[in-house]
């Protein structure tokens, strides 16, 4: 089975800096709907970059613990540019 090591259990708040930086730099304007997709977009990037820092950027490791398939993974990571 898989090891549990200690920076795992403290996934949730690793960066917890890095996310009061990040609510703070969203573009609050236009309506709601605008505000809400872009943060959305923003969230999903930032939870597909720290999934896959936490797996040393092993793929199939990253679309697990993210509960994606694989080819969503490699679609997001194409459309947010993370390559």
């Amino acid at each position: 089975g898989k090891t549990i090591r200690p920076e795992d259990l403290n996934f949730a708040f690793q960066q917890r800096k890095s996310m009061e930086s990040f609510v703070h730099s969203l573009d609050l304007s236009g309506s709601l709907t605008e505000v809400s997709n872009r943060a959305s977009h923003a969230a999903e990037k930032a939870k597909i970059r720290q999934a896959l820092d936490l797996c040393h950027w092993n793929k199939s490791q990253a679309s697990e613990v993210l509960d994606v398939s694989y080819k969503t993974l490699l679609n997001k990571v194409k459309e947010y540019e993370l390559e």
